[in-house]
């Protein structure tokens, strides 16, 4: 009887979830039209100066907006039992999203692809920016910066044209990292549980720290001091700007590199699972 009962347990969990998904497919994979989810806008004025900003938001994508007309704002385009409190304190502009749905309504929370945070700034040179989400992608254009932090559990980073004095700190659980034409002056330090790191034209002054456990790490014309990337699964490739004194190893991949400069900066790259190609750039 007991094997029963398991065996009937099993096949109505895997009815149940052929269900689901069937039904997903029908609605594209978008849980807001299974749930019926509304999402509404906002749009909050910003009172005061600043020179910080601290972002700290559950479902929404986070976007910073150079403006040179009109004022300054957040705009707000979330599932409705999301509130935001936005205020400027102590120098700095806090954009903090409120999770007001029971612990039971956690699985609204995916298919939130329309959900975004706008924030329209009239400066593009700022101290200290520090960004949390939980579930959104983070977008940075055009932006000069002291000390930059990014931590998402799952989401993609893009930045673009960026200048961080101090140092770049970019984290995500689940997401793709991309870099383009960033200038570091201080440390780099990148960390993707899943997913990948694209690194491209950047030029960092201090070391550099690059860690994925699931995902690949591509470097495109990389100008950096002292470097050391791991990946679990997947490859380490791409092309370097001068010399490095190379040590590269793979268990089950193969390595190729150029030759080693032993007064240059050290360059160590490891995969498990993976084969591993740097040419200089």
């Amino acid at each position: 009887m007991k094997k029963f009962f398991i065996a009937l347990a099993i096949l109505l969990l895997v009815a149940g979830s052929g269900i689901c998904i069937t039904i997903l497919a029908m609605n594209e994979f978008n849980y807001r039209k299974v749930i019926n989810s509304t999402v509404v806008e906002n749009t909050k004025k910003v009172e005061g100066s600043f020179s910080n900003i601290e972002v700290s938001d559950y479902i929404n994508d986070i976007e910073l907006v150079y403006i040179t007309e009109g004022e300054e704002k957040v705009v707000t385009k979330t599932l409705e039992d999301f509130s935001y409190d936005i205020k400027v304190e102590n120098d700095t502009l806090y954009v903090i999203s409120n999770n007001n749905r029971k612990w039971y309504e956690f699985y609204t929370w995916v298919g939130t692809s329309d959900c975004k945070t706008t924030i329209y700034v009239k400066n593009n040179i700022f101290n200290n920016f520090k960004c949390k989400v939980e579930t959104g992608d983070i977008i940075l254009k055009n932006y000069s910066f002291k000390s930059l932090n990014i931590e998402m559990s799952t989401g993609d980073a893009t930045l673009e044209n960026i200048n961080v004095e101090n140092d770049l700190v970019l984290s995500s659980s689940t997401g793709d990292i991309i870099t383009k034409n960033v200038n570091v002056n201080g440390n780099l330090n990148v960390k993707a549980s899943t997913g990948d790191i694209v690194l491209d034209n950047d030029k960092v002054l201090g070391n550099t720290t690059i860690k994925t456990s699931t995902g690949s790490i591509k470097f495109d014309k990389f100008d950096a001091q002292k470097i050391e990337a791991s990946t679990s699964t997947g490859s380490i490739n791409g092309s370097l700007v001068g010399d490095h004194n190379y040590e590269a190893s793979s268990s089950t991949g193969s390595t190729s590199y150029p030759t080693p400069v032993g007064n240059a900066p050290l360059c160590k790259l490891s995969s498990s699972t993976g084969s591993i190609t740097i040419t200089k750039a």
